[in-house]
């Protein structure tokens, strides 16, 4: 069946890369003032397991992708390499479909951002994206300038496939 829309979005949160690389170095340089300055012997255990535990999370950040998959009849997100991280919608499940973009103001507010509480959010570092309100009550927040960017064919592709649950910001 083909695809009317098909996204791999690499995780690119500068903060949380920032954050992690900045503990990274702390905990680096606490282990080696420990080991080398006060010379309390840190065993070469430690400092393996250290850098072993950097080295992972630098690859599992790298490996991190969030895959987008639109087709005439479902919808599919799943994080990779994350086998439990993943959801599909069919088309009958879904109420309306609303793209959205996050304004500068709304993020300079901090924690103002409401989505609700019945909401699962992929966020791999956009502004911008798409909600996907169900009809059972609960919703899908997928942020995705790419998504948002081509958000005219994407409303064109569904709309000739019969979806019928757009609805005008």
């Amino acid at each position: 069946m083909a695809k009317l829309y098909k996204e791999d979005q690499k995780y690119h949160d500068v903060f949380s890369i920032g954050l992690l690389g900045v503990i990274g170095a702390l905990m680096g340089y606490k282990i080696i003032t420990a080991y080398f300055i006060l010379e309390l012997g840190v065993p070469a255990t430690t400092l393996s397991l250290l850098g072993l535990s950097i080295i992972g999370a630098i690859l599992f950040y790298k490996t991190l992708k969030l895959k987008i998959r639109i087709s005439p009849k479902k919808m599919t997100f799943k994080i990779d390499p994350l086998p439990w991280a993943q959801l599909k919608v069919t088309k009958a499940e879904i109420e309306s479909i609303e793209f959205f973009q996050v304004t500068e103001a709304e993020l300079c507010t901090g924690w103002a951002m409401n989505f609700g509480h019945r909401s699962r959010i992929f966020n791999f570092g956009d502004k911008s994206g798409i909600i996907i309100r169900k009809s059972n009550g609960k919703q899908i927040v997928v942020f995705s300038k790419k998504l948002y960017e081509q958000r005219a064919a994407i409303e064109a592709s569904l709309k000739e496939h019969d979806w019928h649950i757009l609805e005008q910001a």
